[in-house]
């Protein structure tokens, strides 16, 4: 048997769309790990030109300032935001995962793919509302791609092994 030929189920007509299922999952996978580990390497900046605007404001009206109040309100801030950067870091992964899964567990794959996507939108729809416009095109192609890959993997998994 030659080593460098295809698993069978690569052989199937249908292996076309579960390879474009794989290559969506690992483009979708390594976004969302470059961006959020990005954020998360940020987080502390972010957090800091935040509050640095705020401590203008307040210095501006001539308002106190408890420092203690601030450093305990910036670490919560910063622990927080870390936590929604890390989760999303995973889900990163999570996509790398699926993205093996393609062929040995087609339908579970790209189903947990494609809810995982719209889940993931829809959770930072609710942390921020403005994030809905961002990348709409991106978001709409990457949920077509996704259900597409649903489609023929449901069909891969209906159709009769040659």
């Amino acid at each position: 048997m030659d080593s460098n030929a295809p698993p069978e189920e690569e052989q199937h007509p249908l292996s076309r769309q579960l390879n474009q299922a794989r290559v969506i999952l690992i483009i979708v996978g390594v976004l969302t790990l470059g961006v959020n580990g990005f954020l998360l390497n940020q987080s502390a900046k972010e957090i800091d030109d935040v509050l640095d605007e705020e401590i203008v404001a307040i210095e501006a009206e001539d308002q106190d300032m408890d420092e203690d109040a601030l450093a305990e309100f910036r670490a919560d801030a910063l622990l927080g935001l870390r936590m929604v950067y890390s989760t999303a870091v995973g889900v990163g992964i999570v996509y790398l995962a699926l993205a093996t899964l393609v062929f040995e567990a087609p339908v579970p794959a790209t189903l947990t793919g494609l809810l995982l996507y719209v889940g993931s939108t829809a959770f930072f729809y609710w942390l921020d509302p403005t994030t809905i416009m961002r990348g709409v095109v991106v978001k709409a192609l990457i949920v077509f791609g996704l259900f597409r890959s649903w489609r023929s993997a449901v069909a891969f998994a209906k159709a009769p092994a040659s």
